[in-house]
């Protein structure tokens, strides 16, 4: 019953046709032509047939058993056979068993069993056979050669495969097609184009095959316009392109954003000939995102015959490149609709765009899909991008239950959770979470190095800091300008300004955070005209400034009253190129004009400015107290009332200096008793400061000293000599002695306080009682 299940329906060939049919060379057999003749009498006609009929190695199998039964199981040219039909079914451990068994093996069963290890893509066993099959004596034919190139092009084996390139070349098949192409195809994979291209303009003929693989490997070595033109020349010379061609050309027409070279391939797809190539189809799509060209992408899009997850997942994750978050939702949830599951890579994307909008609710939802639909909520990769996603929703909790529900960490979730920790959670929590990743024997990869060095910094670890960065150092990772922002700021308040610039200049990638740190050291150490030629200089790199540049440009032209150099910012400030805070830069240009002494141009952008807020008006109310204009000052602090401000701390200053300048004591007074009942936790040292030298230049001397005992903090040497100075107004002796003393408990070295002194002595006619 079996035999006939085997053979029904086959009908009986002659023994030529059967060796035709299986490809079958007695010339390459290493047998004498007694034995070939010997074989050709005792194979059974019907075996044609049945070879030709098998599908599966379930029936071959069954031919097998019927071959042995037959008393035919040790023939060589069937052993063979079999060998080839089992490797061409994908059963190349039952085709190995078969060739092991073998005590005479002719080339066929060698070729056969090698084809069989590169098409299960065991390239390293069909390598090592075909090394073994040199030692055997046997000469390669140009399908074993063609085999073997494919299994060293595949393991990117370049040794192995100039080895059997000599082979080749010993042999004669040199000149041929199959050859050369394969050849091709092996120097191009082994990322060696100068052989790859040696080899293909040495062949006489040139199949679309090696075209196609000349072009793939110039676009994987980033040459894509030398892939364009070998696109146009293979036309000119006669070879006409196929889908293949066409999926190689288009990654390097999206990088070289060859928009022609696209429109071209789009126009050949339109034809009625490739319209229905879903991969074709799929690659064009992929090219129009890569490009960022979404209304075409749409166009391709809706044309494809069959949208597959392929071109949901290319479409899904080109809204979420351009931050259409709810476009990329609805394409999701339009993919579910048709019936398509999710695939990994599907998840990754519309799992980044709810991360980038911050969809909580929509995140939860995805997340209970993933784990009780798709059954993927426990895969690695998921999980790191669901703790992702409820990191940028800021929802700590739910990251660490991700993280700790993970069966294993890798290094790719440490990264995440130490950065997560060290932007919503604090640094120290960070480090923690690092040496506990130490401790399960993970090494920080760049990443995470980064991440800690930003934690470093948020504490000002200037120690830790300048180790990490050593250590980053001897790693060989450069700073790019995130990270060398981080460490300019960190090294702002602990080393010196020739220190701080030595790092700046062995930042890799300097961009406008970097620049805009070194201005602001550059302004921390007073070198303000230093600032101005940095900030000139990032002007010539081509690099455009950023609000907190500008902002910092704005305070050296306040230092250095340089009204030219303020209008310059003021113009950049007009362009609106700037994603920032714009009453913010609108309170530093008030603030320049005013210093710059052109207050009618402060007035004009304060009134020219809609949206008026306490940063733009505190703004104003500083530039009339430099310009000693005390009652508008004050007009301004009842309007900011008026509007329902909250005034801060910085405003009461403002409202102190303009009533000390004026010696407006009564509403200094009022102004601080309301300061120290609304807010008491912004009265500050420099309130108490203003305070003493407005009581002290309206001769108000007790009450100086009053603010004098009730600092938050111990007075300095210079708060001291502002009532020595009041002391001195009102000839008071016994208070100025006393007053002198605590001067020179706090500031031994200098004797400025003795001058006044000696001045209160001789007002007093005590000339001859100073010491």
């Amino acid at each position: 019953m079996r035999r006939a299940w085997v053979l029904r329906d086959t009908p009986r060939l002659n023994q030529n046709r059967f060796l035709i049919g299986v490809g079958v060379s007695f010339s390459t057999t290493n047998f004498t032509a007694a034995e070939q003749k010997r074989y050709q009498q005792r194979l059974q006609p019907d075996y044609a047939a049945s070879f030709q009929a098998v599908k599966s190695s379930k029936r071959l199998r069954l031919l097998q058993t019927r071959i042995r039964e037959d008393g035919l199981h040790n023939d060589p040219i069937l052993k063979s056979l079999l060998i080839q039909m089992y490797g061409r079914c994908g059963s190349v451990r039952e085709a190995r068993l078969l060739f092991d068994s073998m005590s005479q093996r002719p080339m066929l069963s060698w070729k056969s069993i090698i084809r069989g290890y590169v098409q299960a893509g065991d390239y390293l066993e069909a390598l090592q056979l075909a090394q073994q099959l040199l030692q055997e004596g046997f000469i390669f034919d140009k399908y074993t050669s063609v085999s073997i190139l494919t299994a060293c092009a595949n393991r990117n084996d370049f040794p192995s495969g100039c080895r059997i390139h000599a082979v080749v070349v010993g042999n004669g098949f040199v000149s041929d097609i199959a050859i050369g192409t394969s050849l091709v195809n092996m120097y191009g994979k082994c990322d060696n184009v100068d052989l790859c291209v040696e080899i293909f303009e040495s062949m006489q003929a040139r199949h679309v095959i090696a075209w196609n693989v000349l072009i793939a490997t110039h676009v994987k070595h980033d040459h894509q316009d030398v892939a364009i033109f070998f696109f146009h020349q293979m036309q000119e010379e006669g070879v006409l392109p196929n889908r293949i061609t066409f999926i190689s050309v288009l990654p390097g027409a999206a990088q070289s954003a060859s928009y022609q070279m696209v429109k071209e391939v789009h126009a050949i797809y339109s034809t009625p000939e490739f319209q229905q190539d879903a991969t074709l189809g799929n690659a064009l799509l992929n090219t129009y995102c890569s490009l960022g060209n979404i209304c075409e992408a749409l166009v391709v899009f809706d044309g494809l015959s069959t949208q597959n997850l392929v071109s949901w997942t290319t479409i899904i994750g080109a809204y979420t490149q351009q931050r259409l978050c709810r476009e990329a939702s609805q394409s999701f949830e339009q993919m579910h609709q048709q019936g398509l599951l999710a695939d990994q890579v599907t998840y990754i994307s519309i799992l980044e765009t709810v991360a980038t909008s911050k969809a909580f609710l929509e995140g939860k939802k995805l997340h209970v899909r993933l784990t009780c639909t798709n059954g993927l909520g426990s895969d690695e990769v998921i999980s790191t991008a669901l703790l992702r996603m409820y990191g940028s929703c800021d929802s700590v909790v739910q990251a660490f239950i991700i993280f700790d529900n993970m069966p294993h960490h890798s290094l790719l979730s440490w990264t995440s959770i130490i950065a997560l920790q060290s932007h919503l959670m604090g640094g120290r929590y960070a480090l923690q979470s690092f040496a506990q990743m130490l401790q399960e024997g993970f090494l920080p990869d760049k990443v995470v190095l980064f991440s800690l060095l930003n934690v470093f910094c948020s504490l000002a670890n200037v120690q830790e800091g300048k180790q990490l960065h050593s250590l980053l150092i001897g790693a060989g990772h450069r700073l790019d300008d995130t990270a060398g922002a981080n460490l300019v700021n960190l090294y702002l308040n602990s080393s010196s300004l020739e220190e701080t610039r030595k790092l700046f200049h062995s930042i890799s990638d300097m961009g406008v955070a970097s620049w805009t740190a070194m201005i602001n050291v550059c302004l921390k150490h007073h070198q303000n005209q230093d600032a101005l030629q940095l900030f000139n200089q990032m002007l010539q790199e081509g690099i455009l400034p950023s609000a907190m540049a500008l902002t910092a440009l704005l305070r050296a032209c306040s230092s250095l009253s340089s009204l030219y150099n303020g209008v310059r910012a003021n113009i950049y400030i007009r362009l609106g190129l700037l994603d920032a805070d714009e009453n913010s830069l609108i309170a530093s240009l008030i603030n320049m004009y005013g210093k710059c002494g052109d207050l009618r141009a402060a007035l004009r952008i304060f009134y020219g400015n809609l949206n008026q807020n306490i940063s733009t008006c505190t703004a104003l109310l500083a530039v009339y107290v430099h310009h000693g204009e005390s009652m508008k000052a004050l007009q301004v602090c009842q309007m900011l009332t008026d509007k329902g401000f909250m005034l801060d701390g910085s405003v009461f200053l403002q409202v102190f200096l303009a009533c000390s300048r004026s010696g407006l004591v009564t509403e200094a007074y009022e102004s601080f008793v309301n300061l120290l009942r609304l807010h008491p936790s912004k009265l500050g040292l420099e309130h108490f400061c203003c305070m003493v030298d407005l009581c002290s230049r309206a001769e108000h001397v007790q009450d100086a000293e009053v603010f004098m005992h009730t600092m938050p903090c111990q007075p300095s040497a210079a708060i001291w000599m502002t009532l020595l100075w009041a002391c001195r107004q009102h000839v008071d002796i016994g208070k100025a002695e006393l007053v002198a003393s605590y001067i020179a408990e706090l500031n031994q070295s200098e004797g400025g306080h003795y001058v006044v002194l000696s001045n209160i002595y001789a007002l007093a006619g005590r000339c001859d009682d100073y010491p």
